[in-house]
């Protein structure tokens, strides 16, 4: 085992994890003097498809002052998402320069290296007894409700807030998301149209011309009346969560590879629309948005059921990027393609076209 981060391998040092320690306040004395590192037997391989997981137990020298555990997750890039793994770095770091809000993950340590495209994260394992159902099972009410709580906390934390304007933060804007649809999401949705050929009907294919023409336009409107931006996760589906059994646990909201400022509708829409099929959504989709207003208002967040509802519809609207982009990084067509028509599905019926008139 090499004595600082090996790169290549994705392995630990005992000299790495040492100074990490130390440069967090988290080893006042002493040394890390043994690493045993194994992939994270939860997942296959201890992969996701865009990372490893390990699991990585320490010993300390005698006399060692840590306010640390000696047990650790360790979650390292694959050199094709390196970019991805590399913004939850940026998260990570600007969240150690002001307070964090409830519901992140304890950081331990953090690498990066351009050259071999590599990161590495270190931080807390929060344990095996979360309650995560089969992919893509969705869990139960009561636990997507109190996944829902972190959420809309996180967002309560951050709503209007002033550091949003400053880096590495950014505002979410109408110019910005033209830049976005024109230059990154028009030319993936010409070959994403091509690919699938007659898969996608020409309502469909229309429908998406039509939201790159005119989304910018509507977006800034809204913008113009009703600037309600917060710190999103990005891709808060349930299994981004890590929910305890015991309810007087915390829950933790993992993966910030796609953070951004944003409408806090738009996480919401992720959450729910993009992920249930329509009879679940019809279901359960207004009484989990009461829900995460209930929870904004116990935090002093004021945002009408009306103002809710035109967000969320926006950001349902803008759901069909993300299949788009899926398709474009070659992520599997297993994760993609039922996204795609669960995204149709509620565009229908939420009446969400009458938005781009």
């Amino acid at each position: 085992m090499k004595d600082s981060f090996d790169h290549d391998g994705g392995l630990a040092g005992p000299g790495w994890l040492t100074a990490e320690l130390k440069r967090r306040g988290h080893l006042r004395s002493g040394a890390v003097t043994r690493v045993e590192q194994h992939p994270a037997p939860f997942l296959v391989d201890g992969r996701t498809g865009t990372a490893r997981f390990w699991t990585v137990d320490v010993d300390f020298s005698a006399g060692s002052d840590h306010s640390c555990p000696s047990h650790f997750l360790l979650k390292t890039c694959l050199p094709h998402r390196y970019e991805m793994n590399r913004t939850e770095l940026d998260f990570y770091s600007a969240m150690a320069e002001v307070t964090p809000p409830e519901g992140l993950v304890t950081v331990f340590g953090m690498a990066d290296d351009p050259q071999t495209q590599s990161t590495a994260l270190l931080m807390q394992d929060l344990g095996p007894d979360q309650q995560l159902t089969e992919w893509p099972i969705p869990p139960q009410m009561p636990i997507c409700e109190r996944a829902v709580t972190t959420l809309a906390t996180v967002h309560a934390t951050w709503w209007n807030h002033p550091r949003l304007a400053d880096a590495p933060f950014e505002l979410y804007t109408a110019e910005k998301i033209d830049r976005q649809l024109q230059h990154e999401v028009l030319p993936a949705a010409q070959r994403f149209v091509h690919a699938l050929g007659d898969n996608l009907s020409k309502a469909r294919r229309d429908y998406i011309d039509r939201f790159i023409a005119r989304y910018p336009d509507v977006f800034k409107r809204r913008i113009a009346t009703a600037p309600f931006q917060t710190l999103c996760h990005g891709d808060p589906h349930f299994w981004n969560f890590a929910i305890p059994e015991s309810e007087e646990e915390p829950v933790t909201l993992l993966d910030w590879q796609l953070w951004k400022v944003d409408f806090g509708a738009w996480d919401l829409a992720y959450m729910i629309a993009h992920h249930w099929f329509p009879n679940r959504r019809r279901q359960f989709e207004r009484p989990l948005m009461a829900h995460y207003r209930a929870v904004l208002r116990d935090a002093g967040v004021t945002y009408s059921e009306t103002d809710l509802d035109l967000d969320y519809r926006l950001s349902v609207l803008r759901n069909i990027v993300h299949p788009i982009l899926c398709h474009e990084l070659k992520f599997d067509a297993s994760v993609w393609w039922p996204h795609l028509d669960r995204v149709f599905s509620a565009i229908d019926d939420l009446d969400c076209l009458e938005l781009l008139d």
